[in-house]
């Protein structure tokens, strides 16, 4: 089951350096943001393959996928995987617990 494979990390956990790819829709983007460098692919639009292909992306290094609270990050963390993508991580409770742990966001109104 490719779920197992998946592995999750908590908010806190997160490095600067880390590879961050959030999700959410712009809209949701455009309100609140993670405070660190990150990718931005739609949930409901992103094309795996030619998202890895676009941002050169190794494949060993590790890829964390943030969403609101987890399950779009996990829905796109299978299809990453699939492609050939091993080094997967959720980001738990997405950028709500993000939030709640401390970790800085940007709010905008």
């Amino acid at each position: 089951m490719i779920t197992q494979n998946i592995k999750k990390i908590s908010p806190k956990n997160l490095k600067d350096g880390d590879l961050i790819l959030d999700v959410r829709t712009i809209e949701e983007v455009a309100k609140k943001c993670i405070a660190m460098p990150f990718l931005h692919e739609d949930s409901a639009t992103i094309n795996v393959s030619d998202f890895i292909k676009k941002h050169k992306l190794d494949k060993n290094k590790t890829l964390n996928v943030l969403c609101r609270s987890g399950k779009r990050a996990l829905d796109v963390a299978k299809k990453i995987f699939e492609e050939g993508y091993k080094n997967i991580q959720v980001i738990e409770g997405g950028i709500e617990q993000a939030e709640k742990d401390g970790i800085k966001v940007i709010i905008k109104k």
